[in-house]
């Protein structure tokens, strides 16, 4: 009669099978999340080149929730970011509108909480954000738990009062209310410029900035003007030609176009060669109300224009054909 014993399963055997599992189940889950988050429907429509007007691509957030007090906008090239003002944060989405989470301001010592008023994209992933609550800027890099990892600081004596800032590559240019200068900064944050210390009449209060090739285009607020600077010298180039209610931001559409962000009028009007060439409104853009745009930002690879309004909590999407609002 054949011996038959029972042989027993090896511990290690175990081990391994067991492991073996828990890291299938790790894959499968991880998987699963990622499927997940790529099939999460686009919120933004995809851009019409066939369109001669401008369009609106969506408005963000999706549904019936809103950004608290959105207040400045950058675009990095894949990502939107927008100043939550009274929140302390900023909202980040991707390039279909959909939200990918917020990035926590740390608040300076002796501060209650951060009050991110503007911010704008830096080479190397870094973006640097206007903290009015503690009158300096900061300069951030995304950490993992969401909560933005400060990489360095621009504060007093360097700037008093900044209200705006704006970047070119590594190179950042700062509004300083205090003394009505801008102040341009190097990649290690050492001051490299001072930009309308002669200017007459004064800058007043700079609410936002775009570098337009050899120009930086200011919209000084409090005094209803937008002026182009030599962004090198500082020295004068000239002044849209428009009576402004309140213009809050601009940016550079390409081929000279600047878009100005008027928060009284509830628009966004366009010029070339300094002269109000188009205009983007309710009227001409249906579903594009504005009841006070605040701040812009421009996707180039995709001819998107984002506007942000304060006082409905939203950011609208509207797609500007290339050749929108040329002469």
């Amino acid at each position: 009669m054949a011996d038959i014993r029972t042989r027993g399963v090896r511990p290690r055997t175990i081990l391994i099978a067991g492991a073996a599992i828990v890291t299938l189940g790790l894959v499968v889950t991880a998987l699963s999340v990622l499927v997940t988050r790529c099939s999460e429907p686009a919120v933004l429509k995809e851009p019409d080149r066939t369109a001669k007007a401008p369009v609106l691509a969506g408005v963000l957030p999706s549904g019936s929730g809103k950004l608290v007090n959105p207040a400045g906008l950058a675009w990095d090239g894949t990502r939107l970011y927008v100043c939550e003002s009274d929140a302390g944060q900023l909202a980040v989405f991707d390039a279909r509108g959909r939200r990918r989470g917020s990035m926590h301001i740390p608040a300076a010592a002796g501060a209650a909480t951060a009050y991110p008023a503007s911010v704008c994209a830096l080479g190397g992933g870094e973006l640097a954000i206007v903290d009015t609550a503690a009158s300096r800027v900061v300069v951030v890099r995304a950490s993992d738990d969401g909560t933005a990892r400060v990489v360095r600081a621009i504060a007093s004596p360097q700037v008093s009062q900044p209200t705006a800032v704006a970047c070119e590559g590594t190179r950042l240019f700062v509004a300083d209310a205090a003394d009505g200068t801008i102040k341009v900064f190097d990649a290690a944050s050492s001051q490299v410029a001072t930009l309308g210390a002669d200017l007459n009449p004064r800058l007043t209060f700079v609410t936002g900035m775009a570098i337009d090739e050899s120009e930086l285009v200011v919209a000084d607020s409090n005094a209803g003007r937008v002026v182009v600077l030599d962004g090198k010298t500082g020295a004068m180039l000239g002044t849209l030609q428009a009576r402004f209610g309140l213009p809050r931001d601009v940016v550079a559409l390409g081929s000279g176009r600047i878009a100005v962000a008027d928060a009284f009028e509830r628009r966004i009007a366009v010029f070339v060669d300094g002269k109000e060439t188009g205009v983007i409104d309710q009227t001409s853009v249906p579903g594009a109300g504005m009841a006070a745009v605040r701040a812009l930002a421009w996707d180039a690879g995709r001819g998107r224009l984002f506007a942000a309004d304060s006082r409905t909590g939203t950011v609208l999407a509207i797609d500007v054909p290339a050749d929108w609002g040329m002469r």
